[in-house]
């Protein structure tokens, strides 16, 4: 700071045209430049420095993840089904799209954004259920979109959705809803664009965080998606009954339920040791406070009592999955 200070005051003192004209290349005024140019010269070496490590940072990281998400399509088996499989960019993170080769004919499909929980899994890893979410969502007819969030498994950007889990307040969570919902609607827009998909079907999903981030999505997407789907949805989950900060989560519940109207689906494995089954059921009760009366044929809550907070667990009930495609495909609870 004193070097910055000083080069300002000498770079004034000396910068007038007769200054300049005049006095410039006598000793006196040499030697009197001399410390100033010493000190804009470093901090211009500091600020040179800073950006060359930064910019080296963000190559490194977009280097990284354009090798972990090659952009490109390729045709995958699900159980007796191939769906096409695309890599893209929404903005500069990657979102991974899938549709069933068989229904690429022009027939219009409904979509669903489905969001990625903490830690992040692969959209294709075990943890989306037996031959993937997506293979069996798209044997039903659906399209599926899976956006990698900004800082999550060598996406570029930075993670806005960390919580102090412990001394979470109402600040931090509305802070990670923002970050997520942002992110969504950039995955929506870019879904919407899909020649495929029927834009008057676009839902949303996601498990854990990712169910959080869809319900807190709705504020901004009402107008343009159908309806949302959170499974075992919450923020910091812990091992007792109630989540860090559970509170302000139904708070937050409760206010978007009450300026919303689009039908909503919340999925709760009955054994989940992340998002307890008692943490979902107060989630689903605030949401139906804010509905009030509207609360009946547009909220539901569904319960697998074996399942655990993967996809997987829940996904084993045919009542479940039976709600799912009825609401993704006819926009109903």
């Amino acid at each position: 700071m004193r070097d910055q200070l000083e080069c300002r005051k000498q770079h004034r003192l000396y910068s007038t045209p007769r200054a300049q004209g005049v006095m410039a290349g006598t000793p006196r005024v040499e030697e009197r430049l001399r410390p100033a140019r010493t000190a804009c010269g470093r901090r211009l070496g500091v600020v040179l420095g800073m950006a060359i490590v930064i910019f080296s940072g963000c190559q490194l990281g977009r280097e990284a993840m354009n090798a972990a998400y090659p952009v490109g399509s390729k045709s995958e088996r699900f159980g007796s089904s191939e769906s096409t499989v695309t890599i893209s960019r929404y903005g500069e993170l990657p979102i991974i799209f899938y549709v069933s080769a068989g229904q690429l004919t022009g027939r219009k499909l409904p979509a669903v954004v489905f969001s990625h929980g903490r830690p992040f899994q692969m959209p294709g890893s075990a943890v989306y259920g037996d031959g993937g979410l997506a293979g069996w969502l798209n044997e039903q007819g659906i399209a599926v979109a899976f956006p990698i969030r900004s800082g999550y498994h060598q996406a570029v950007g930075s993670d806005f959705e960390v919580l102090p889990c412990g001394r979470t307040a109402a600040g931090d969570i509305e802070r990670a809803g923002e970050a997520a919902a942002d992110d969504i609607r950039r995955a929506v827009a870019w879904v919407e664009k899909q020649p495929m998909v029927d834009t008057d079907r676009v839902f949303l999903a996601g498990t854990s965080a990712g169910g959080f981030a869809s319900i807190y999505a709705i504020g901004a997407l009402e107008k343009r998606i159908r309806g949302v789907i959170s499974l075992n949805g919450a923020r910091c989950g812990a091992r007792s009954d109630a989540v860090d900060g559970l509170p302000y989560l139904k708070e937050i519940y409760e206010r978007i339920a009450l300026r919303s109207s689009i039908p909503v689906l919340f999925l709760a494995g009955g054994v989940d040791q992340v998002v307890p089954l008692y943490t979902s059921r107060e989630l689903f009760k605030s949401f139906c406070a804010g509905r009030d009366r509207r609360c009946a044929g547009t909220v539901r809550l569904l319960i697998n009592e074996g399942g655990d907070h993967g996809v997987r667990g829940v996904l084993l009930s045919n009542d479940v999955r039976e709600a799912i495609v009825k609401l993704l495909t006819r926009g109903e609870i």
